[in-house]
């Protein structure tokens, strides 16, 4: 989707902020269940959008954000059905614990003493602010709200650490690029995490990155190369050295440009 019907469509304010938690990118990997790394970049993606969107009550603002406007947004034709053992109702992300299908949607977030709690859209007594399109659901994202123990609010709407930040500006800006979509935003995101681990830089190889993300090195190096050249990153590349005849590199290093 283009960045002017992003914008138009989620209305971003500077402000606006959520933070992920650290454990998703196992959490996805760990699965046999997911059936190819452009899912895993996918899932992540879609998490990551409907908590932006569940925090800041955007629907019924503007537009309503269906099942194929979030695949669109995401960068997939509307109609792709690839996706749908990941984001139907009790699919893969539900079971995961990740997200659960709900008929009720924030309208309005309050804070009380820096606690962060929503009006949904049943508890009002006038309901005709705006009306639910029929059957309409969204996605509740549970760790933003539940982390580590069932009944606390210990999600990260809540509590911060150990996590990673989502910008839905820099969501809009790399989603929007045809060279990088929901696998570039997902390696960036990769690296910011590893980067805020790492403030001197996140020092990894190709082979390792591979690893880690389950993408190939082409991929890796593909999506790498377009997020330096975009001015998302910068790559500090070291210098050669002489081993048994042959010239060979050290890892590079990686760098977030804020």
């Amino acid at each position: 989707m283009e960045k002017q019907k992003l914008i138009s469509l989620l209305q971003p304010k500077d402000y606006e902020r959520v933070y992920i938690h650290n454990e998703i990118f196992t959490e996805l990997k760990n699965t046999d269940k997911i059936k190819s790394a452009t899912n895993i970049a996918f899932a992540y993606c879609y998490y990551c959008l409907n908590c932006y969107l569940f925090r800041y009550c955007k629907y019924g603002n503007a537009y309503w954000f269906t099942k194929e406007t979030l695949i669109e947004m995401l960068g997939f034709a509307r109609n792709n059905k690839t996706f749908d053992y990941l984001i139907k109702k009790n699919g893969l992300l539900d079971r995961l614990g990740l997200t659960e299908t709900v008929s009720d949607l924030p309208v309005q977030s309050e804070f009380d003493d820096q606690f962060v709690s929503f009006i949904m859209y049943k508890a009002l007594n006038d309901k005709e602010i705006f009306t639910l399109p029929h059957k309409y659901t969204v996605k509740k994202p549970i760790k933003a709200f539940r982390r580590y123990e069932d009944d606390v609010f210990d999600g990260t709407f809540y509590d911060i650490s150990n996590t990673h930040l989502f910008s839905i500006h820099r969501f809009i800006q790399i989603i929007s690029n045809p060279d990088l979509g929901a696998i570039g935003f997902f390696m960036f995101q990769y690296l910011l995490y590893n980067c805020a681990k790492f403030p001197s830089g996140y020092f990894i190889t190709l082979i390792r990155l591979s690893e880690e993300l389950s993408l190939s090195t082409g991929t890796i190096q593909k999506y790498i190369n377009n997020l330096e050249k975009t001015g998302n990153i910068r790559i500090e590349q070291p210098k050669r050295y002489l081993k048994e005849g042959e010239w060979k590199r050290y890892a590079n290093t990686y760098f977030i440009n804020h």
